[in-house]
């Protein structure tokens, strides 16, 4: 992916968002979670708005085994200088504006303020240059 310059937008918040905890975990009562009330509305009358309706406690615990396991490649992919974004997940249940950028920055995988502003600002703005029209 580095030798290509393929970028990767990390998108830890849109998995921790599912499937930490059932029915959005600490994500559905974060005190943002009605800051848009259309999405607000959709999250919470949507019959299918999580992909783990139907999981059992083991099935949670095993996410929560494999979750460091994501955040330990993204080490390897920033040590081996894989171009790393940042971006708002917007459309993902949960991922409330705004607020869901700065959990994906808590849940970084070990990065540092400076890779994290890096990711969000120099590293979007190669990875946009990149894209094709």
């Amino acid at each position: 992916m580095a030798r290509r310059g393929i970028s990767v937008d990390l998108t830890l918040i849109a998995y921790d968002t599912k499937f930490a905890a059932p029915n959005g975990g600490r994500y559905a009562w974060d005190r943002f979670a009605r800051i848009v009330p259309e999405l607000y509305w959709d999250w919470t009358h949507c019959p299918d708005m999580t992909a783990t309706g139907d999981w059992t406690s083991v099935d949670y615990r095993r996410w929560n085994a494999a979750f460091p396991k994501m955040q330990a490649f993204v080490r390897l992919m920033r040590d081996g200088g894989v171009l790393l974004t940042a971006g708002t997940e917007l459309t993902n249940p949960w991922a409330i504006p705004g607020e869901s950028l700065h959990q994906e920055f808590d849940l970084g995988a070990g990065l540092t303020p400076a890779e994290v502003l890096k990711m969000t600002g120099e590293n979007a703005a190669r990875a946009l240059r990149n894209a094709s029209p």
